[in-house]
């Protein structure tokens, strides 16, 4: 009886962290998630069907913004603007110290894509530069 009661808690503290943090942060309610009701033409109101939880969603890797967030990029696209600007000096001067030696404890000796890839699946945040 515990396990059921503990499972069941434990979902609707998942559901509820999931609806709160990602479905706000895009935006993307629709009428019933937002609370309006839809009733049938006779009137019954209709029950709002259960939703799963996407967790690769969820756990989304973060990205880097080289144009003070305009736009964001994964490490493989962001490297040759990197390269041809000369940023990297900056990009490892805006990361977080933590996961920083962290990365480089797991990884070095490592390529710099290698390296920013692996921050950016690390991170808490996205890097902005710019």
């Amino acid at each position: 009886k515990f396990s059921k009661i503990f499972i069941k808690t434990l979902y609707k503290i998942i559901t509820m962290w999931y609806y709160k943090i990602v479905k706000d942060e895009k935006n993307l309610y629709t009428p019933l998630e937002r609370g309006e009701s839809a009733a049938r033409a006779d009137g019954h109101k209709l029950r709002q069907p259960r939703r799963k939880i996407n967790f690769q969603e969820v756990t989304k890797m973060k990205k880097i913004s080289l144009d003070n967030g305009h736009s964001y990029m994964t490490a493989q696209e962001a490297m040759p603007e990197i390269t041809s600007r000369n940023l990297w000096d900056t990009v490892v001067n805006m990361m977080d110290d933590d996961t920083r030696e962290t990365v480089h404890s797991e990884l070095a000796p490592c390529t710099e894509v290698e390296f920013l890839t692996r921050y950016l699946e690390l991170a808490t945040d996205d890097l902005i530069i710019g």
